[in-house]
């Protein structure tokens, strides 16, 4: 009886903590959804994603023998506002019809962006039961195909200055490639997205009680 005691209240911190932290990352979103068309498809192709390729060092063995590894990401920006982060295809088509697949659980990130002349700055958060960190991005727009990584930032927004550092040091540790657009019609509905069930997402609250309203009724 002590043993299961002791686990209740472990369990109870553990819930109230990633309570806590998903509060406070609600609250230092500063981007909200506000149900509108962002014109992106007059900067874009966006009837598809963009993948870019990085190329990391990484270690092997015992002896920690240092090598160059690749890796590939993927995001999608939807007219609607939303933004996709670490967008997996292949998960995307074997979970998207599951009631804990891809859009309730998944590695995915989903945020909102916002263009400002050039650039492109986005916010995400992680899937819920994950740490629930908030991560900035920003992009600039290279021509209807290609965008380059600028920078990214966890828990903090970005700055001017993150950017101009950025450009006078080179990181030997990682090269991110610029990304590319892939066509591909089948892509997630943001509408059936986890993180626009929530309340604090919205920038009009009496609008998500209407929304919420309306979906609960097709169901």
């Amino acid at each position: 009886m002590r043993y299961l005691f002791l686990i209740l209240i472990i369990v109870s911190v553990l819930t109230t903590g990633c309570y806590s932290h998903l509060t406070n990352t609600a609250k230092s979103f500063t981007h909200c959804y506000q149900e509108k068309d962002t014109g992106i498809d007059s900067l874009l192709d966006n009837y598809g994603f963009f993948r870019s390729m990085f190329i990391f060092k990484s270690y092997k063995g015992y002896q920690a023998i240092e090598y160059q590894d690749t890796g590939y990401i993927n995001i999608v920006f939807f007219n609607d506002g939303f933004f996709l982060y670490n967008f997996d295809i292949r998960y995307f088509n074997e979970t998207k019809n599951k009631r804990n697949g891809f859009y309730n659980k998944g590695g995915a990130e989903w945020g909102l962006y916002i263009i400002d002349n050039d650039t492109i700055k986005a916010q995400t958060i992680e899937t819920p039961g994950m740490s629930w960190l908030k991560t900035e991005w920003w992009f600039k727009i290279i021509d209807k195909n290609t965008i380059e990584y600028l920078y990214s930032k966890t828990n903090a927004p970005i700055t001017i200055e993150d950017i101009f550092n950025k450009q006078k040091k080179e990181d030997l540790t990682q090269i991110v490639f610029p990304y590319q657009f892939v066509s591909n019609r089948d892509l997630p509905d943001s509408d059936k997205s986890w993180i626009k069930k929530k309340k604090w997402f919205w920038c009009n609250k009496e609008r998500y009680r209407d929304w919420k309203k309306k979906t609960s009724m097709s169901h």
